[in-house]
């Protein structure tokens, strides 16, 4: 009986893994689980009642509703059992349609697998057709570089009498194409480096000026020197280099999708806003014409959608910069690719972001009548927002009985968050309701207490409006 318990209470991992397939890839794996068991059978009733639920595999009780109504005779450790053995297909299954799908994975492990069982002509066969892709592919990826290199590794540490037919090239061509993947790697590196030091504080010169060191007298490709400005965008704030970058970026001369692809992009968001921060770009529209280029590229969608925290956070972004009007049209333009079951309510919170960032506070409100929530998270963007509004329109009756029970709720709910999503909500409620009593030394104390907290610029012009 206590066995039992537990199963019930702890939600199984196979449930969230499942809901983070895209639609295609649940319907595919459902159809292979459909086919390698027997109809009728426990396993093939369960992935069934998965797949048939698959828009409510969040919900903390599904697990017991479909045992009530479809496996009854099992036990809750039984069905728990059960989906472990789900979980493990489904993992072996993840890496096989990846493989299958990847542009270069599926023929270096078909040249392995060739190599390792003697078939050495049909190995040339598969690394003579991907060399000759990659080479004349004009497109730029970082990709590219790591499966040449692969390519000839596998060629040359195997028993393919190829490396003695071709002779020394082969292994010129090996180390070449290692060195050029082992630099490109360490400007990459060297960009994170700065990024993540100037972000941590931690200064990492030493490292970056011993990774310099050490390609020091390596060849340089076109690709390196699309790295080697990457870095000195974000190591030298270099504006030349942004620009370069940004023109790359415009005129898809970046293979879409890649890792190069996305990191070009997100380190452009990045640089580009501590431009316009600084005052230091001549054409301030640049951010908004790099979001809408990471939309209509689909370079920051993932699976054709983008979660609608991040979406919030770009609005929050935009409006900063931009005017109300600019951020609103760009929300209507771009809302329908965040990834939502209440879109409508999802869009109005995102209205209800660009009205708190412009200080139309009693629009917020208007905004965040009668919504639905995706999760509890966003339900409390939404009570912050709704907090702020009421103070910001003086509404202190209202404010107080609404910090009590979001307080309260929030208290309920504790399980439900990471530890620091509960702190940070809770010191929210805490700021607010020192703020509507009027208690702002207790409000600096929270903030310089170095405290998790949200909307920090907005609590200090709180403090310093009342002195």
């Amino acid at each position: 009986m206590t066995s039992d318990i537990k199963h019930k209470a702890k939600k199984h991992k196979l449930l969230s893994i499942f809901s983070c397939l895209t639609s295609e890839e649940q319907k595919s794996f459902n159809k292979t689980v459909s086919q390698s068991h027997k109809e009728g059978s426990d396993i093939a009733v369960l992935m069934a009642a998965l797949y048939a639920n698959r828009k409510r595999l969040d919900s903390d009780n599904l697990s017991e509703e479909i045992q009530s109504k479809r496996l009854a005779h099992l036990s809750s450790k039984n069905l728990s059992n059960l989906m472990s053995k789900i979980k493990l297909a489904l993992e072996d299954w993840l890496v096989c349609y990846d493989l299958k799908r990847s542009k270069y994975d599926r023929e270096l492990a078909l040249i392995k697998s060739y190599n390792d069982r003697g078939v050495f002509s049909e190995a040339d066969k598969v690394a003579e057709r991907l060399e000759k892709q990659l080479t004349e592919d004009p497109i730029f990826d970082l990709r590219k570089t790591k499966v040449m290199y692969l390519l000839k590794d596998s060629q040359y540490y195997s028993d393919n009498p190829i490396k003695y037919d071709v002779g020394p090239p082969i292994l010129n061509d090996l180390v070449t194409y290692f060195n050029n993947f082992y630099r490109e790697h360490i400007h990459l590196y060297n960009t994170e480096l700065y990024n993540w030091g100037g972000i941590q504080q931690h200064d990492f010169s030493a490292l970056i000026t011993n990774n310099l060191l050490s390609v020091k007298h390596s060849s340089e490709t076109d690709q390196i020197i699309i790295l080697e400005k990457l870095e000195s965008m974000i190591g030298n704030n270099n504006i030349d280099a942004f620009n370069s970058i940004q023109q790359l970026l415009f005129e898809n001369k970046i293979t879409h999708g890649s890792l190069l692809h996305i990191l070009l992009f997100e380190y452009c968001i990045n640089a580009c806003t501590k431009f316009l921060r600084k005052n230091e770009l001549e054409d301030i529209n640049v951010l908004v014409e790099l979001y809408e280029y990471g939309f209509s590229s689909e370079v920051i969608l993932r699976a054709g959608s983008i979660t609608y925290h991040r979406f919030y956070s770009i609005i929050s972004v935009l409006a900063t910069t931009y005017s109300f009007e600019k951020v609103k049209a760009f929300i209507e333009k771009w809302i329908h690719v965040v990834k939502a079951n209440y879109p409508s309510s999802t869009t109005q919170i995102a209205h209800a972001v660009n009205c708190f960032k412009h200080e139309k506070y009693k629009d917020i409100l208007m905004h965040l009548r009668g919504l639905k929530y995706e999760d509890r998270k966003q339900k409390y963007i939404a009570i912050m927002l709704e907090l702020i509004a009421l103070y910001e329109e003086k509404n202190y009756d209202l404010l107080q009985t609404s910090i009590n029970n979001y307080m309260r709720t929030l208290r309920r709910n504790k399980p439900h968050f990471s530890s620091h999503m509960y702190e940070v909500n809770l010191n929210m409620m805490k700021v607010m309701n020192f703020l509507v009593n009027g208690d702002r030394e207790a409000v600096k104390n929270i903030i310089d207490s170095g405290q998790p907290l949200i909307y920090r610029k907005w609590i200090m012009k709180q403090i310093e409006k009342k002195r």
